[in-house]
């Protein structure tokens, strides 16, 4: 068996075993090992077998339940280069029209990278506040490329490339990083981590709101 096999064999036994105890599986958590490890890539002639499969359905059900936009595999314990990102109608809503278009944000449907490349193709920077899955409760600035190109294998194996503007080429930007044992508190501007929960009762925008609904600490109506 190879490395990559034997990766995402560790990684399914590992997800089998914290699902067997009950409860929804949780994202690993900024001190995990896993989060600092460069991501291996995936042969494609691995892509189609049920045990990979089984862990993209697990990656995109992880990323819903948890109401996040976007998973890396090392998130969910596995060290392999591959992430899901999704941005639905449902977001856009909680954020109002006036809110996504500010932040270019516009629907993504689910999309699965294997092995993704990703190119800058607008070197122009915008800072926005973002958040991680991985550092739950926290939101810190970030700059982001305006636009990116990726490119990869998709969940079929076959080449896929995608041309990504606004919030979708932060998702990508931020989901990339992950593969390579990167967290945005590395890249956020100094001092400008800030915990979401200090703000739940001081009134929050809609761009807090959406955040905290994304980590789970409030729900979605």
């Amino acid at each position: 068996m190879t490395s990559a096999g034997r990766v995402i064999l560790s990684g399914l036994q590992m997800l089998k075993g914290h699902l067997r105890g009950g409860g929804i599986q949780r994202v690993c958590q900024i001190g995990n090992p896993v989060l600092r490890q460069v991501a291996r890539p995936v042969p494609r002639n691995k892509i189609s077998t049920p045990e990979f499969q089984q862990l993209l359905d697990h990656m995109i059900r992880l990323m819903r339940e948890t109401r996040g936009v976007g998973l890396a595999a090392p998130q969910a314990g596995v060290g392999l280069q591959v992430f899901c990102m999704e941005l639905t109608d449902k977001h856009l809503k909680l954020l109002g029209p006036e809110k996504a278009a500010d932040l270019q944000m516009t629907i993504l449907p689910l999309t699965v990278m294997v092995n993704p490349q990703l190119t800058i193709t607008n070197n122009n920077l915008i800072t926005r506040e973002e958040g991680c899955l991985s550092v739950g409760g926290y939101v810190g600035q970030v700059a982001r490329a305006t636009a990116v190109q990726v490119s990869g294998l998709n969940c079929h194996g076959d080449n896929e490339q995608h041309d990504l503007i606004g919030w979708s080429a932060r998702i990508a930007q931020h989901e990339c990083d992950h593969l390579q044992g990167t967290i945005y508190v590395d890249k956020m501007l100094k001092g400008s981590l800030r915990s979401m929960l200090c703000e739940e009762h001081k009134g929050l925008d809609d761009q807090f709101i959406l955040s905290l609904k994304q980590q789970g600490i409030i729900e979605i109506e």
